[in-house]
């Protein structure tokens, strides 16, 4: 679950220790399997390492995350290959979830303070899988929180769904786009792709009355 990341810029984000063991990011040094294990640890880019120590082999290093005067350190424990240019991830930098200070462990603490913070949760299927399955078990999981709503008197339902990573691409994710936002439109897409068929279809006519 990555999650906002202080004040360092939006390229920024708490994640889990499984997060690589999701998305296929490949290494460019270092065990990316261990490199969230221990708190106050951090994976970053090529790009980013280059931004923030004007070089790239900074595993061992320590990058100062913070507001003010509360600043703690972060030990590189790995760096990833740059992204591709065509991809949906904003993050850059990766800093463990297990870290004390950071909002996702202060979240599980229950503290009041970060009970609202926004997260996305990624998650690979099995092969055989069924989108119908996991919106069933998303369904499980999000009765007690639907239960607390109805026992309040609020009306409100709870709901949980999935969207294919892919369709991120053309689609915004709601509120929750820290790690991974839209390239492009579906809209404009699907636009372009009208005047391409009418294109051909001027075109078409256009021989046939040659002919």
């Amino acid at each position: 679950d990555p999650g906002d990341g202080g004040n360092l810029d939006q390229t920024f984000a708490w994640a889990d220790a499984t997060i690589f063991e999701v998305l296929p990011f490949e290494a460019h040094e270092g065990n990316l399997a261990t490199a969230l294990t221990e708190p106050d640890t951090v994976v970053m880019t090529r790009d980013a390492a280059r931004m923030y120590f004007g070089r790239e082999d900074v595993i061992g290093e320590t990058l100062s995350e913070g507001l003010g005067a509360e600043r703690h350190p972060l030990r590189v424990t790995a760096i990833l290959e740059n992204l591709p240019s065509n991809t949906s991830f904003v993050a850059q930098i990766f800093a463990s979830a297990k870290t004390a200070w950071g909002p996702l462990s202060r979240m599980d603490a229950g503290n009041p303070m970060y009970t609202g913070i926004s997260t996305q949760t990624f998650v690979r299927l099995s092969p055989a899988a069924t989108a119908e399955q996991l919106q069933a078990a998303l369904d499980v999981t999000a009765e007690p929180a639907t239960a607390g709503f109805a026992e309040g008197g609020s009306g409100m339902k709870f709901s949980l769904g999935a969207v294919p990573l892919a369709d991120v691409h053309v689609t915004p994710p709601g509120l929750t786009n820290i790690v991974v936002k839209p390239i492009g439109s579906r809209t404009a897409a699907y636009a372009i792709a009208t005047v391409a068929f009418l294109i051909v279809l001027v075109a078409a006519i256009n021989f046939v009355t040659l002919m």
